[in-house]
């Protein structure tokens, strides 16, 4: 790829990340930002750091079942299988292609670079599907059913009701990790399009919405202030 191709990309992402913090903020109602900027190199080291933790036990279940039923798993979709749980190590024997892309957006390449007469097993593990609402979650998988075709596979992992404090241990964890994780947020808010945040001046609140059944997670102003975003 050219430098100039580059630049162009990077500012295409930024261009992408403003208009969506604009409809976050701007909007009437409730404030949001998109989750997906969680993850820069810090946010993404701050969740690895998460999954270990003893309050969190999404990903040690995930493992769990992985391990006890893999052959099964396995031995319900025909040879090869891909998906994107294979690209977290280079296996052998296993081709592995990277996409850099959201959620939806993969699952449309993936199935429209697939071979004829291959079988295709999707893992949406992690509970992942429940950092959607309601909307999009129901999109998401309307698209799984309109991109897999007969044969294919997807393994859905999701959580199970368990006791509120329990849960909302697990999204305000004793160390302060998920909350570090959270205000890493607004540090690349400024970062990115020229903000100024003060994270300091925002709590970590992890909430549970009884009418939804979720688990929501806010960052709350400890005093009235005014932010700019530049960009």
């Amino acid at each position: 790829m050219s430098s100039l191709a580059a630049r162009s990309g990077l500012r295409r992402d930024a261009a992408a990340i403003a208009a969506e913090v604009r409809a976050g903020l701007g909007g009437p109602g409730r404030k949001t930002l998109p989750s997906r900027l969680l993850y820069d190199d810090l946010g993404s080291a701050l969740f690895d750091a998460i999954c270990l933790l003893p309050e969190y036990g999404l990903t040690r279940a995930d493992e769990r079942i992985l391990f006890e039923h893999g052959r099964e798993i396995a031995g319900r979709v025909p040879s090869p299988v891909r998906g994107c749980a294979l690209e977290l190590s280079v296996v052998e024997g296993v081709r592995v292609r990277p996409i850099g892309a959201e959620y939806r957006e993969g699952l449309a390449r993936v199935a429209a670079s697939r071979r004829p007469r291959e079988r295709v097993l999707v893992l949406f593990l992690g509970s992942t599907i429940g950092n959607f609402d309601r909307g999009a979650a129901e999109q998401f998988l309307r698209d799984a059913r309109q991109r897999l075709e007969p044969g294919d596979a997807l393994l859905l992992g999701t959580d199970l009701m368990k006791p509120v404090p329990r849960l909302l241990a697990a999204y305000d964890d004793a160390l302060g990790v998920t909350a570090a994780f959270n205000l890493n947020l607004l540090v690349r808010v400024n970062r990115e399009l020229m903000a100024d945040f003060q994270p300091s001046r925002f709590e970590h609140q992890a909430r549970w919405n009884a009418t939804e059944r979720r688990i929501e997670m806010h960052l709350v102003s400890r005093r009235a202030q005014d932010v700019t975003i530049r960009s």
